[in-house]
This record gives structure tokens, sequence and C-alpha cells, in this order.
């Protein structure tokens, strides 16, 4: 009977000219519901994360307008209930075209409201004579797809070049004119949900080496470092006594030269977890520390204190601290990745933070860029064996 009660005061609730902000705990619930996809549609509807990119460009998904021929958002929203769902419903789904991202986000915005005003299903208004009446969370899917329909275009592209690639590399021999002379086929890691080692990141680091080297509008007098950098100091902090004039010299001539280092970090020496984090040495001004991890941790405190102590063996200025922007994490395999969109994005503000779901783009981009490099390498080392001979 409670149950019975309850619902009764939810539906006294709707189309009573009440605002979101003051509705009762039970109906905002209500209301969530409305527009939570079901898990099964979900399933069928949305491509999995953990599918290959040659299932996904295949995977059955709607295609987005560019732009909006309807001009207000309420023309979308109707107070009459959906229509039965039918065996075409899904098919309907995954053919009809979805509307531009704009629109998407203006519905989404005023979705809830607007049910507690009685909206009870969606209308394909953008499509010209369309009178089907969907459930609302309908535009749940809509969100959700506008997202990977934004970036299938461009990972469609970036994996044909991909195979390419594949099919070109010569597995065996070395990279050449990068961070180390690994063979091409350490390159695998790149291309799956997998951790990214020394190896990879060092490659990566090296390549913005060179973007730094021929870019004129970047920020000026700066230089990556490998992954090694910040173990040496880690090792020098913790042992006094040890040798460590290299990374004296490379503290005296940052400091010096009023210059910006930046890494790439692994937290295995400091917390034992397999977990990568940017770092920036910044002495242009002020020696400052710019930390970045994708998880949003704060910087472990004995790699604050033993980076402040390198940097104050060179500046009689104490060293300050500031986060670094990098895009969120949401798998347990893409930090590396992150780290050196963070780094990137610092150097040239103009290339964007990756959101997570496009971090497979991002080893794509990643495994195209490097493989490209060596393999350019290769052939002009080839070419002057050849004129040798």
């Amino acid at each position: 009977m409670a149950a019975v009660d309850n619902t009764s005061k939810i539906h006294n609730c709707i189309g009573q000219g009440k605002t979101l902000a003051t509705a009762p705990a039970d109906v905002k619930k209500y209301l969530r519901e409305l527009f939570a996809l079901p898990q099964a549609l979900e399933a069928t509807l949305l491509p999995s994360p953990y599918i290959s990119i040659a299932e996904l460009l295949n995977f059955r998904l709607p295609f987005q307008n560019a732009s909006s021929n309807v001009a207000s958002s309420s023309e979308f929203l109707s107070t009459a209930a959906p229509d039965p769902v039918d065996r075409n419903f899904v098919s309907r789904l995954q053919l009809l075209n979805i509307p531009d991202t704009k629109t998407i986000n203006r519905l989404v915005t005023c979705s809830r409201q607007s049910a507690l005003d009685g909206a009870r299903s969606l209308i394909y208004r953008h499509i010209g004579g369309s009178v089907t009446r969907f459930p609302l969370y309908t535009l749940t899917f809509w969100a959700a797809q506008k997202n990977i329909s934004k970036i299938n275009p461009s990972r469609a592209e970036l994996a044909n070049h991909t195979g390419l690639l594949l099919a070109s590399l010569p597995w065996g021999l070395p990279k050449c004119g990068l961070s180390n002379s690994d063979p091409f086929h350490t390159l695998w890691r790149f291309l799956g949900p997998n951790w990214l080692t020394d190896s990879q990141m060092g490659d990566m680091l090296e390549l913005l080496r060179h973007v730094i080297i021929t870019g004129t509008d970047l920020v000026k007098n700066t230089r990556p470092s490998g992954t090694v950098l910040v173990r040496k100091i880690l090792d020098a902090y913790r042992v006094p006594d040890r040798d460590c004039a290299w990374v004296r010299d490379i503290g005296d001539d940052l400091v010096h030269n009023h210059g910006v280092l930046i890494t790439a970090v692994h937290l295995g020496p400091v917390t034992n977890e397999p977990h990568w984090v940017a770092v920036v040495f910044d002495c242009r001004d002020k020696p400052t520390i710019r930390f970045g991890d994708s998880l949003g941790a704060p910087i472990p405190v004995e790699l604050l204190t033993a980076l402040t102590w390198w940097l104050s063996e060179h500046s009689p200025n104490e060293a300050a601290y500031a986060k670094l922007p990098i895009a969120p994490q949401d798998d347990g395999h893409s930090c590396g990745l992150l780290v050196a969109n963070a780094l990137v994005h610092f150097v040239d503000d103009s290339i964007t933070l990756d959101a997570p779901m496009l971090a497979v783009n991002l080893r794509l981009e990643s495994f195209n860029r490097i493989a490209t490099w060596g393999l350019e390498e290769v052939c002009f080392i080839s070419f002057l064996t050849f004129r040798v001979c």
C-alpha cells in the first residue's frame, strides 16, 4: 500500500508547475530512472570499451546530423506516452540519424525539468515526417552516441594508417633515431590495453623533442628528459654520497638558463604502483614543480621532497608547486598516454587535453608517429648504405 501511495505522490507532482530544485527526492529518483538506458539495450546499442578496433569500425552506429533544422528543444518532447517497443525498435535506434551535438546538449540540460513538466516521450523531430514516440531514455542513447560518433571517423582513419604500417614494418630491426634501439615489434604495447614501459615513454618524449626543435611558437627553452632523470634524482636524494654529476649538471643548466624541463615519471620506486605521472621543472621565472596525475592524486610526499631538494641545490629561491593540467583516466592502463598528451599540451596549448574516450585514438596516433619516424630512419640508413656500396 505504501508503494502505491508513493507512486501516486510522484505522479501528482508531474505537470504541476514544480521546479526540479524543489522536487522531493522520490520524484528526482523517478525522473532519473526515466532516462536510464536499460542494461540490455546498452549492451546492444553501445560498443563495449573492450572490443577491438576492427570490431568497433564494424559496429552498427547511427550517423549524426551536422546541424539542426529544429528551432526549439521542446519540439522533440511529447506529453503522449511512448509507442510500444516492438522487434524493430533496436534497428530504428541503430539506423536513424541522431541530432547534432548542440541540440543533444540542450535537450540533456532541460530533460528532467521537461519530464517533471509532463514530457513522456521523445520524437526524432530533426527527421522530417517522423511521428514515432520513443521512450525518454532514447535521449541518453543520443548523448552517449554523440561522443562515439565524434571519434569514429578519425579513429577509422588512424586504424587504416596503422594497418598500412603493420604491413610495412620490419619486425626485427631496431627503431632508429628514437630514445632506444629496441626492435619495432616492441611497439605492440600501443595496440591494446597495455601499460607502457620506459621504451615507449622514451620514444614519445623523443618525438616531442623534435617537435620543440622545429616549432616556432612553442614554449621556449624547453627540453624533454628521459624517464631515468627523476629516478636518478631520487637515488641522489636517498643516498647523498652517491655520484650524481650528471644530475647536478642538468640542474645547473636548467636554473642558469631559466629553462623548462619536462619528463614522465614512473611511481614504482616511490609508491610501488605501476603508474606514470607528468612532471615539469619550470624555471623561467621562479622555480616551479608542475605535477600531473591522470588519476587526480596529489604528488607523493617523498617525490615532492626529492624534487624540491634537487632544485634547491641549484637555486637560492624556494621551489613552488603547481598542478599540471592533464586529462582524467577512466581505465587501468592509459596513464602513460595521458602523461604524454599533458606534456604536449603544456608545450603547445593548441593541442587539447584528450578525453578518456579518446585513449584508443592516442594509442593509434602514438604508434603511427613512432612507427613512421622509425621507418623513415630505416629507409634513410638503407639508402646511405646502398650509396656507399
